[in-house]
């Protein structure tokens, strides 16, 4: 997805407003306020799978959490941010009843766009890490087959990078485990 800023410092308040009345989506950082461009179809396709994959796999282990894709904001109250990422999979009840914005995710997921990438690899990368719930964060490659796998552990995040289908990426805390191979099923590859 493409970036376009708007000038002009805003509030949240504000932000909501336009955000909310538009027919386009807006991430806020710290009072900027960026439009967000459309997705190819395999970013697409991958973001929809996925979530497809974590919503059934979640519902079969039988945990409490949901999954909901890229019109639901996340907000990181350190730095003052609200994201709309790809993939969110939420297991706390005061998410779930809010309604458009979650604050404790435990699974995030972005899927790479040329626009974005060093923004995503970079800053977006640190600024999800500083969201205390936040357990996986998935950055996931469009245009061939690649996930980077960062897992919050004791001593810190530790990061996997995944390139081969027939790997799969274990989810202990969802119960579940997602095979490179199913989220790039029905990709076409350019």
């Amino acid at each position: 997805m493409g970036i376009l800023k708007l000038a002009h410092h805003y509030t949240p308040a504000e932000y909501f407003s336009i955000d909310e009345s538009s027919e386009f989506r807006y991430q806020y950082i710290d009072g900027e306020i960026f439009a967000m461009a459309g997705s190819s179809m395999n970013h697409n396709e991958i973001a929809l799978t996925l979530s497809f994959l974590l919503r059934s796999g979640i519902k079969q282990a039988g945990k409490k959490c949901r999954t909901f894709m890229s019109d639901i904001r996340l907000y990181i109250g350190r730095q003052n941010i609200y994201y709309y990422p790809d993939v969110i999979v939420t297991c706390s009840e005061t998410d779930i009843k809010e309604g458009r914005n979650a604050q404790e995710a435990i699974l995030v997921a972005e899927v790479l766009s040329d626009s974005t990438k060093s923004y995503d690899l970079s800053d977006k990368l640190f600024n999800y890490m500083q969201v205390p719930s936040l357990q996986y964060y998935l950055i996931i490659e469009q245009d061939k087959v690649g996930i980077y796998f960062y897992e919050r552990t004791e001593k810190g995040w530790l990061i996997q990078i995944f390139d081969k289908p027939e790997q799969e990426i274990a989810l202990p805390l969802l119960s579940l485990s997602i095979s490179l191979q199913a989220i790039y099923e029905n990709i076409v590859w350019e």
